[in-house]
């Protein structure tokens, strides 16, 4: 049995859920339920899966946002077609990208984590230069 007390939502999200609500509502209002249904479904397909991803990433929620909309509207498809072209199975594609895609995203958390990317920055080369003068 779910209790909605046991639904936890980020209160980070609340802004961004607000905006895509009002962005719904403005699709429905100028090309009726087909607007509507375009738009949720865009944020369903193409932000939602990137974007719980990237949840144990130490990012704040502005940063996975934009990352999961990147993710989804541009590198995602990107890296299905380049897969297609060695695999000629379109699900094939779809599933090896997906997990590519899990992948980085460990990995991305990983790195946070460890903090062996913070020397690769620009702030931690600059430090490494000014340590050295």
């Amino acid at each position: 049995m779910t209790n909605i007390s046991m639904v936890k939502l980020n209160r980070q999200y609340v802004p961004w859920l607000i905006s895509l609500a009002v962005i719904a509502v403005a699709a429905f209002v100028l090309f009726g339920f087909t607007g509507f249904r375009t738009i949720l479904a865009i944020a369903l397909l193409f932000i939602v899966p990137s974007l719980l991803l990237l949840k144990n990433t130490g990012m704040d929620a502005e940063e996975k946002i934009m990352f999961s909309l990147f993710i989804g509207l541009g590198m995602f498809p990107l890296l299905v077609f380049s897969i297609n072209q060695l695999l000629p199975s379109f699900r094939v594609s779809a599933v090896a990208a997906l997990v590519l895609t899990a992948i980085a995203a460990f990995l991305i958390n990983l790195f946070r984590q460890k903090g062996f990317a913070a020397g690769l920055l620009w702030p931690g080369i600059l430090q490494r230069v000014q340590k050295k003068q």
